[in-house]
């Protein structure tokens, strides 16, 4: 992308994609799904009790969180898959030609990896998410799905918060 480009399409603190990116691109994938089946899922994330991090520690340490989250969400991703910052602590990612178990894996690796960070600045803070996980199945409309993994995700934090909950 062009740098006029990235600004429209990317969320610059994080450097994943942004809000509207993210709708877009789940568009055009739900599209050729439904024409041409293909793996497709949705994990939903959002970082646990955040506005407390904030409240206690100060802005400047929650974007810190919020761009150490990104970063490990990057690191365990593969070419096809797609992040975006969804909403001010909240990701989104989307998985093509991955089995659901796979998809899980990685969303389980970024989980642990985010619990075990120790933040220099606040050392005693765990960051954890909660995830709410979906598969696509072609009768589903793309609102189906997100809707899906949004009730997952509130699951997720209904159930205790720190875990994976899964609409299949």
């Amino acid at each position: 992308y062009s740098d006029a480009e990235k600004l429209t399409k990317m969320d610059l603190a994080t450097n994943l994609y942004n809000h509207k990116t993210f709708h877009e691109y789940l568009d055009v994938l739900v599209t050729q799904c439904q024409k041409q089946p293909f793996n497709l899922s949705l994990g939903l994330m959002d970082l646990d009790l955040f506005k407390g991090i904030n409240d206690r520690q100060g802005h400047g340490n929650g974007d810190m969180v919020i761009s150490t989250a990104a970063a490990i969400i990057l690191d365990n991703l593969e070419a096809n898959d797609f992040a975006a910052r969804y909403g001010g602590e909240e990701f989104a990612v989307i998985f093509t030609e991955k089995t659901p178990e796979a998809c899980l894996a990685i969303l389980e690796k970024i989980r642990l990896d985010l619990e075990a960070v120790v933040f220099d600045t606040m050392p005693e803070e765990v960051v954890t998410m909660s995830i709410g996980f979906t598969p696509f199945t072609p009768e589903m409309s793309k609102t189906d799905l997100f809707e899906a993994a949004d009730s997952s995700l509130y699951a997720a934090k209904e159930n205790g918060r720190n875990q994976i909950q899964w609409a299949s």
